[in-house]
């Protein structure tokens, strides 16, 4: 059964994550919201793909890839915002460095899919990685 480990501050948004990947067999772990549990969280627990929220109270996405790529390399990391594609270059995100990047509100659906693809190998480069499902994506239809 897979694990998903996810950060999320808005506790709504968090607790239908979990749901979410639960009921299709996944494990969900919800991450510390202070960095330093963040931080250890990343570094000490077993998991398969990171969810993580863009931009939070006390660390924001790219902090998360950077403790994910130091601690277990390879292993996805798929945002999920309400950002801008604009506030994201001002926070320094490169969009590019994610496996994928959905923006609120995204379709459940389409993130399932996302999950599901990186989690069976797929390649996390190129919007046709996944069939109907970009690798960016929202509702204004903007691609990397």
């Amino acid at each position: 059964m897979p694990t998903v480990l996810h950060f999320e501050d808005d506790k709504l948004l968090q607790v239908v994550i979990a749901d979410l990947l639960e009921d299709v067999g996944m494990t969900a772990i919800s991450g510390e919201l202070d960095r330093r549990g963040a931080a250890r969280q990343v570094h000490n627990l077993d998991y398969d793909l990171v969810l993580t929220d863009m931009q939070m109270p006390n660390f924001d996405g790219v902090d998360v890839l950077e403790w994910v790529r130091r601690q277990r390399p390879g292993t996805p990391v798929v945002a999920l915002t309400g950002a801008s594609p604009n506030q994201l270059m001002r926070i320094g995100c490169d969009p590019a460095q994610f496996a994928s990047l959905l923006f609120k509100p995204a379709d459940l659906e389409v993130l399932l899919n996302v999950i599901d693809h990186l989690l069976s190998g797929g390649p996390s480069a190129g919007a046709d990685a996944i069939p109907d499902s970009p690798r960016f994506s929202s509702g204004a239809g903007w691609r990397g």
